[in-house]
């Protein structure tokens, strides 16, 4: 008994493993419909999945990141069970995706290898220069040199100085080169970088399913960094003839998804407008009355500091301690 207990939990732990094991499943999709608002856009996308059963992990890439996570609403025309919704940076596939990037990542490679080299070429020739520096006294057995050796030694320092101080000063142009080049490459990647990343962003989306099926799936999220304004031409073909108005709009879309063949509506609601009622503050009339010159009684609305008479002959009100406002005519 004691032998099987740990085969059975193990066979158990198998069992559970497996039961949780989650399908991920990438779709690449297109902007199908796109309302724009006078600032951001609600973006709608259609595409079909085919899901197995139990748990699935639907992945909606090539999303922006210019996303509102909270806008975010899925469905399917068949039934499903939605275990959450949530949205998640992609930071290898953008990279991977764009061969223009990989090739400058290469290239750089390449120079950083070729500087290393260069460096340490220049380092060789900088070591020695400082050999000679510290060993050019002469020193010898002898305690004086003819002047035909001292000579031939003063010719051979300074000669091998200016061809070690030329060939550091060749290395050194070198180098600069390459760092010029560096400067371009990485500014010609940080510009591919940002345009990949602009729609590196995915929506997960989780469900468990019953039973494998392809479902029509439907995804609307609203995106920031695009709108529309109203553009308006005036023509005529002279001063006498009518004068015709066209009225046009100019969208912008900096979202980083294209909007390529897309169902185009323009609108000029808010999407960030709250649908819940307002919470109106009503004006009270206070307890103190104001009695007028012709014994006339009225009551302080508040209304700030602005004071005006609502009946003919009837005295400016006092402020109130309490509040501001202004009178109202009424009977004692």
């Amino acid at each position: 008994m004691k032998k099987l207990l740990p085969l059975l939990l193990s066979i158990l732990w198998v069992f559970i493993g497996s039961s949780q094991q989650v399908i991920e499943t990438k779709v690449k999709t297109s902007v199908s419909e796109l309302t724009v608002f006078l600032t951001g856009g609600e973006v709608t996308r259609f595409a079909p999945v085919k899901i197995k059963k139990g748990r699935n992990k639907i992945i909606f890439t090539g999303i922006s990141t210019v996303i509102d996570q909270k806008s975010i609403q899925f469905s399917a025309d068949k039934s499903h069970k939605l275990v959450s919704v949530s949205t998640e940076m992609d930071y290898i596939s953008f990279v991977e995706s764009n061969p223009r990037i990989k090739k400058i990542k290469d290239s750089l490679e390449i120079i950083y290898d070729t500087q290393s080299d260069l460096r340490n070429e220049k380092a060789a020739y900088q070591s020695e220069k400082q050999l000679l520096e510290t060993n050019k006294s002469i020193k010898g057995t002898q305690q004086n040199l003819s002047v035909e050796e001292l000579r031939n030694m003063a010719v051979y320092y300074r000669t091998r100085m200016m061809e070690i101080n030329k060939t550091v000063s060749a290395y050194d142009k070198k180098i600069n080169t390459l760092n010029s080049k560096v400067y371009l490459y990485n500014q010609q990647l940080l510009e591919l970088n940002y345009k990949e990343s602009s729609h590196s962003n995915q929506i997960i989306v989780t469900i468990d399913a019953d039973e494998a099926k392809e479902l029509k799936t439907e995804l609307k999220y609203v995106v920031s960094n695009c709108g529309w304004q109203a553009n308006y031409d005036l023509s005529a073909t002279d001063i006498n003839s009518e004068i015709k108005l066209k009225y046009k709009a100019k969208v912008y879309n900096n979202t980083g998804n294209d909007w390529k063949n897309v169902k185009l509506t323009l609108s000029t609601s808010n999407p960030n407008l709250s649908a819940s009622a307002p919470i109106l503050k009503p004006w009270y009339l206070n307890n103190a009355s104001v009695v007028t010159d012709d014994y006339k009684k009225g009551y302080i609305v508040p209304k700030k500091q602005d004071y005006q008479k609502y009946y003919q002959n009837a005295s400016v009100p006092q402020q109130n301690q309490q509040m501001d406002g202004l009178s109202l005519g009424g009977s004692a």
